[in-house]
């Protein structure tokens, strides 16, 4: 059986002996998806960790500049 060069990494396929070359079998445009398609369940709980990490980015800068106001009082 033979397998076009679209269908390796670099082009064309590694030597026989070399197994432990990406191309040492077919890898690319192999007729499927690399991934499923994401469930809505997925995608709600990307946003919910999404916000939360924006929320607490933003709760560590509030502290930050708490801290310095502190150290730096204007009055």
């Amino acid at each position: 059986m033979r397998v076009c060069s679209n269908h390796f990494v670099s082009g064309c396929p590694s030597s026989l002996g070399d197994v432990e070359s990406v191309d040492w079998a077919p890898t690319v445009n192999l007729g499927h998806q690399r991934s499923k398609p994401r469930s809505e369940a997925s995608l709600q709980r990307d946003q919910r960790m999404k916000l939360k990490a924006e929320q607490q980015r933003r709760s560590e800068c509030v502290e930050a500049m708490l801290d310095l106001s502190a150290e730096h009082p204007l009055i």
